[in-house]
């Protein structure tokens, strides 16, 4: 919230604060209200839910039935859920729910750290009402952690700038970024994009810190690979997903110019 303050004092010109409280109460608003509406599941949402109940905890590291997938951690917080509170639509949404809700000021929070009032308000304005973004928080779908697992790890990359690297810092992101491989398949490209940066960032600043980094990056690279063998490895091997998902991929290797495009 530093941040957010520092952003609204900007060139001396202080903007009320209720424009961007607006805005986060616009953004929960637009996620809540399709959840207390409680649509019916969707034909997706219904089949990566019935893995969810109807398999114990150590079934769900393994492929899923009916072509679904999902990031382990994912799934172990949604059979907890139901486990705990029962298996109604309203607690099979509840998790993404709260990570879109989440998604917000972590947003919020690194847009005024690292642009001005205008920009922060502008920004924050698109990602509240963002269709997609609000979509996904209302489904049983492992899309919208996604994004706050990336959101999380900028804003710890963030921090960690702010401080001399050592082994508290080093922990925190240890800790986060081991975790989010977890719960996000994505998670793996913005860690390597976060690792660079603070690797550069300690070369050019601080040389000293370059060992924590390497620290870190070997914790990352021993929870991927646990995660690998454990669920991705055999999922790769899902013909349907890998046609399904094929357009969204670049030929590799590249053999033309409609190829790189």
């Amino acid at each position: 919230m530093n941040a957010i303050s520092k952003a609204l004092s900007a060139g001396g010109v202080v903007l009320p604060r209720n424009i961007g409280c607006a805005l986060l109460v616009l953004g929960i608003a637009l996620r809540l209200g399709p959840y207390l509406r409680n649509y019916s599941l969707e034909v997706s949402e219904a089949s990566l839910s019935l893995n969810i109940m109807h398999r114990s905890y150590d079934q769900l590291r393994q492929p899923l039935d009916r072509n679904q997938a999902a990031p382990v951690g994912f799934l172990w917080t949604q059979k907890a859920s139901t486990q705990w509170f029962g298996d109604s639509e309203y607690v099979l949404r509840l998790f993404p729910l709260l990570c879109g809700i989440v998604s917000l000021f972590l947003f919020s929070s690194i847009v005024a750290e690292t642009l001005g009032v205008v920009g922060w308000l502008t920004s924050l304005g698109l990602f509240a009402v963002s269709k997609y973004l609000v979509f996904y928080s209302f489904q049983v779908k492992q899309y919208i952690v996604d994004v706050t697992c990336a959101l999380l790890l900028v804003r710890i990359a963030l921090w960690a700038t702010k401080r001399q690297l050592r082994l508290k810092e080093a922990f925190i992101l240890a800790f986060a970024g081991a975790a989010a491989i977890w719960f996000s398949h994505p998670s793996v490209f913005v860690l390597g994009s976060v690792g660079a940066f603070l690797l550069c960032r300690c070369w050019t600043q601080d040389r000293a810190a370059i060992r924590w980094i390497a620290v870190v990056g070997v914790v990352w690279l021993l929870s991927f690979l646990y995660i690998y063998f454990l669920t991705l490895l055999a999922l790769g091997r899902n013909n349907y997903l890998i046609t399904f998902w094929k357009n969204g991929f670049m030929p590799f290797p590249p053999k033309s110019l409609h190829d790189f495009r």
